[in-house]
């Protein structure tokens, strides 16, 4: 009799408790997987629109654009996509993917700014923070002015790697700068043979002196300095910007004569 009362009991508990806790489970169950199928193969969360600031080069834009249009932007992993676009352009920093729901991607990327090229077995690209974002073949014309003198300072050179070496930072910190404050001139060389005296070259052939600090200073002086010259500027040998008055040198007719800015 006390066996026949438990079984009753525990018939009760199944059907007053385990069977409406399973129901509800399943139903729950059912109700996320159709949830889930819904948002993942529903045309309404597909990514119709991709924004993306900070990158400048519309080739970029556009392949990216290509892979991620038309994906699901609940599948779309944000993390990995940004590592990927690292990894394949080496020259973009701080990647940020948004979702926009709900069919809206925005990426916002900061891209490493080139200053100069390094020659090695080939050329390579950097960036003013010292890291080389790119590698051309000897053969290849670049506008950017190279940093020569640095061969036996510098490891093996590979894209994507950040060298903090000082021979190779205060070069570029100074190629920004010539960058940033005379981008009209053209700077075809900087030899860093002698940290501690700087010289680039103007033209190919007018060398300029500058020393290893104050850039930003001594730089402010230089358009100046070219504008008084005119046309004698086709004549000067160096200007040194290492004084508190600069010096400038000519060569006319094989001789050399110098003065000091607004002397003779």
């Amino acid at each position: 009799m006390a066996k026949n009362k438990k079984n009753k009991q525990n018939n009760q508990f199944f059907l007053l408790v385990v069977l409406p806790l399973l129901a509800i489970f399943v139903s729950s169950l059912a109700i996320y997987k159709g949830l889930q199928n819904y948002i993942t193969s529903s045309h309404y969360f597909k990514i119709r629109d991709v924004v993306i600031d900070g990158i400048a080069d519309a080739r970029y834009v556009e392949c990216m654009r290509e892979e991620i249009l038309g994906s699901n932007i609940f599948e779309l992993d944000a993390e990995k996509l940004a590592e990927r676009i690292k990894k394949r352009f080496p020259t973009f920093y701080n990647i940020r993917v948004t979702r926009v729901l709900p069919s809206k991607l925005e990426i916002l990327a900061r891209e490493r700014i080139p200053v100069a090229i390094v020659r090695k077995e080939v050329y390579y690209l950097f960036d003013a923070q010292g890291v080389a974002i790119a590698s051309f073949p000897l053969n290849a014309l670049l506008n950017y002015p190279s940093i020569v003198g640095l061969d036996s300072r510098l490891p093996k050179i590979q894209v994507g790697v950040s060298y903090e070496v000082s021979a190779l930072k205060i070069p570029l910190r100074l190629a920004l700068l010539l960058r940033v404050r005379i981008p009209a001139l053209k700077i075809v060389k900087i030899d860093a043979t002698d940290l501690d005296n700087l010289v680039f070259y103007l033209n190919g052939d007018i060398q300029v002196k500058i020393g290893n600090r104050d850039f930003e200073e001594r730089l402010n002086l230089l358009p100046v300095i070219l504008k008084s010259l005119g046309p004698e500027v086709s004549n000067v040998l160096y200007i040194d910007l290492r004084h508190k008055e600069p010096v400038i040198s000519f060569k006319k007719n094989d001789s050399l004569r110098s003065r000091n800015l607004g002397g003779t």
